[in-house]
């Protein structure tokens, strides 16, 4: 059983879980993908954040000049909510449509 293998079966057993609790299939697409953009903006934070701190010494071994300023732009920081944000968007909208169609 490799590594993801064993996540989907952890996720199967957590979906089955919540559920039996009373969870809605928009509530488990929202926490997922809420979990998704979290550890994209964290990982983000951390990348940027490892380029920082190793630059300095990469620029002395390898005689070059890297400015994380220069290669990012000022509104790199806000990319993964760019990507992101349409997606939960899109979810909230399926799930008010599908709503207004069954209290019709």
């Amino acid at each position: 059983m490799n590594l993801t293998t064993a996540r989907s079966a952890r996720r199967a057993n957590e979906i089955g879980v919540r559920k039996v609790v009373g969870a809605q299939r928009y509530q488990l697409v929202r926490q997922f993908l809420g979990e998704s953009f979290g550890l994209t903006l964290l990982g983000f934070v951390f990348a940027v954040g490892l380029v920082e701190l190793i630059g300095p010494s990469f620029d002395a071994a390898f005689s070059t000049n890297l400015d994380v300023a220069r290669i990012l732009p000022r509104s790199a920081p806000l990319f993964p909510v760019r990507v992101q944000s349409p997606m939960l968007r899109s979810c909230e909208n399926r799930h008010t449509r599908r709503s207004d169609r069954r209290s019709d």
